[in-house]
């Protein structure tokens, strides 16, 4: 099996219902730009399991549509921070308005596929941003340690296991 078409189907997937609902409700294309970044960066490229699952029979792929808390909480917590060295605050809520927005226009229309209450769950943690923003921050203090390893080092593990 050719993984780069398992990985193409599946960008297209995420993208066309991203697409949908920039069509469907008024958004600029700042917020298309950050649920592409998700949908494929984050859920495809990083969380799905294509090597595994490529027909996704288990769950293997992480579709965008079927988000949950979780996958939220791993994003914003620690995955966007950790892998974009300029990540600011504004770009933080910028991605949780986009993710709002989104997973709204899903719920109205009845095209989440977990069942209501994860959507309901992860609607509420969207509502939480400075707790997303005091885990930038927090990561910013950290890497300004780098010249003390030790303390760096410690403070990098209590940071990744610090329940989100």
């Amino acid at each position: 099996m050719d993984l780069e078409k398992v990985r193409e189907k599946w960008v297209n997937y995420n993208l066309e219902l991203i697409d949908k609902f920039s069509r469907s409700v008024k958004t600029d294309q700042k917020e298309v730009e950050l649920l592409k970044y998700f949908g494929v960066n984050f859920l495809i490229d990083f969380e799905s399991e294509l090597d595994e699952d490529p027909e996704n029979v288990d769950g293997g792929i992480i579709t965008i549509d079927t988000v949950t808390a979780a996958y939220i909480d791993s994003f914003l917590g620690r995955w966007y921070i950790q892998n974009n060295e300029n990540a600011t605050e504004e770009e933080l809520e910028a991605f949780m308005d986009a993710f709002f927005a989104f997973y709204s226009y899903l719920r109205d229309n009845k095209l989440y596929k977990e069942r209501a209450a994860q959507l309901t769950k992860l609607l509420t943690k969207l509502e939480n941003k400075k707790k997303y923003v005091k885990r930038l921050k927090d990561y910013q203090k950290i890497q300004e340690s780098k010249g003390d390893e030790e303390t760096y080092l410690d403070l990098l593990q209590e940071w990744e296991y610090e329940d989100l």
